[in-house]
């Protein structure tokens, strides 16, 4: 009787282990944001542009120190200035393409059918908080 209750519970154990639970879905939209960067060695300037979604499209013109020149060529130099402007981009002033050198907007890139016009921001050397 021992072996039968042994036999029947080893049972429900391989069965239930080979049970798939579905996950669960949510009606939350996919949220996503994308990043890159782009040192512009015509005017110097450090450029990040940021994708939310499909829709918004930012592009935020650092206009780097003298020191921070020097260290954009290395690869410790490059990582460090790109966290420190990372941390700082809510501190970015809103501008326009006509106060922006046409090398930096082109590096910015520009709008397609299914985004919105590019919004421009600067940032330059300020303290990390």
């Amino acid at each position: 009787m021992h072996g039968l209750y042994v036999f029947v519970a080893a049972c429900l154990a391989v069965c239930m282990a080979m049970t798939t639970i579905r996950p669960h879905h949510t009606h939350e939209p996919n949220e996503s944001t994308s990043i890159s960067f782009f040192y512009n060695p015509r005017t110097f300037n450090l450029i990040i542009k940021q994708l939310i979604g499909k829709t918004t499209y930012n592009c935020y013109v650092v206009i780097l120190s003298d020191v921070e020149k020097k260290q954009v060529h290395s690869d410790h130099g490059l990582r460090m200035i790109e966290i420190k402007y990372m941390d700082n981009l809510n501190a970015a002033v809103s501008t326009t393409n006509a106060t922006l050198d046409d090398f930096d907007i082109h590096a910015c890139g520009h709008q397609n059918s299914e985004r919105s016009p590019v919004n421009y921001f600067t940032l330059s050397d300020t303290p990390s908080v």
